[in-house]
């Protein structure tokens, strides 16, 4: 490794500790989810009628959010195994709320939300991350597919379009989403030609390169523009390498063997591949929505 590569670990190093340090200070455990659970209970209940499916999956996108903030908190603590127990929640809840929005032909109202498309991957969710592709190609493709499937080009968000570089991989067809965006895919690029490499080896250096990239993206603000880890949503967690991993694990292809401090914290291995999350309120929500948009059919609001 050269000197920059030598020079790049070791900073990357320091700026992941005091990024750990701002989560630790401000993102304890949150457990003040109440409100939105209320809400939809609500909801669920039949206690308030609504005609706007929409009520279902804002219910559902902030108990995501909340719950994420915990596993966030957690891991950097240690604690590993609560950690990936809300994630697994969190991961539930956002793949609700994403159907919700897909059924009723709606774009994504957040260009951050495109994160936990990573964590739907990483957490082996293949057919599902597959079928949310296949369900937003018939969308609009002037509105709600432009608006969902790609970033606007005043906007940086590589890791975004990695991931559905990652999904279309799956599918073994060519993701063309970048090619109304200003911005080439970066510190990516390399990963995306390599998704496919026998060679594991071949993949050592660009990962390094964006493990150390990942540690520089989680200032609130990065030369005039939102970091694509703001406000510590994500950033002790390489969820791009990870889904990545998964991906060439799901394809049987070898892994190779990384040395970076983002891989040494908790949860960045993989874990072992278990259901999507359910639970009483994302039954009760896609049921509810169900009825509000009938137009999809009974096996789309399954999960």
């Amino acid at each position: 490794m050269g000197s920059l590569g030598v020079w790049k670990r070791w900073s990357s190093k320091k700026i992941l500790a005091s990024r750990q340090e701002w989560i630790q200070r401000d993102n304890e455990p949150i457990w003040w989810w109440q409100e939105p659970i209320q809400e939809l209970t609500v909801l669920i209940q039949g206690e308030r009628q609504t005609e706007n499916p929409l009520e279902y999956s804002t219910s559902l996108k902030s108990m995501h959010l909340w719950s994420t903030a915990n596993a966030e908190a957690l891991n950097v603590a240690g604690r590993e195994v609560e950690a990936w127990d809300w994630h697994r929640k969190a991961n539930g809840y956002w793949f609700a709320a994403l159907k919700i929005h897909l059924a009723g032909n709606w774009g994504w109202s957040n260009q951050s939300d495109w994160q936990p498309l990573l964590r739907l991957l990483l957490l082996g969710h293949m057919e599902e991350a597959k079928a949310m592709v296949q369900a937003a190609q018939g969308l609009d493709e002037t509105h709600v597919y432009h608006d969902f499937w790609t970033v606007r080009t005043r906007e940086k968000f590589l890791a975004h379009r990695f991931a559905f570089h990652l999904i279309y991989a799956l599918l073994d067809q060519p993701f063309n989403g970048d090619q109304d965006n200003e911005e080439p895919l970066g510190v990516f690029a390399p990963l995306v030609a390599l998704i496919r490499e026998l060679d594991a080896d071949q993949l050592i250096e660009p990962i390094l390169h964006v493990l150390d990239w990942h540690t520089h993206e989680t200032d609130v603000k990065h030369r005039g523009q939102y970091a694509e880890f703001s406000y510590g949503k994500f950033a002790a967690w390489p969820i791009e390498i990870l889904a990545l991993l998964r991906v060439r694990e799901f394809l049987g292809l070898i892994n190779p063997e990384l040395d970076h401090p983002l891989m040494a914290l908790p949860l960045s291995k993989l874990q072992p591949i278990v259901p999507l999350y359910r639970d009483e309120w994302t039954q009760g929500a896609l049921a509810g929505a169900a009825k509000l948009l009938p137009q999809r059919p009974a096996e789309f609001w399954q999960i």
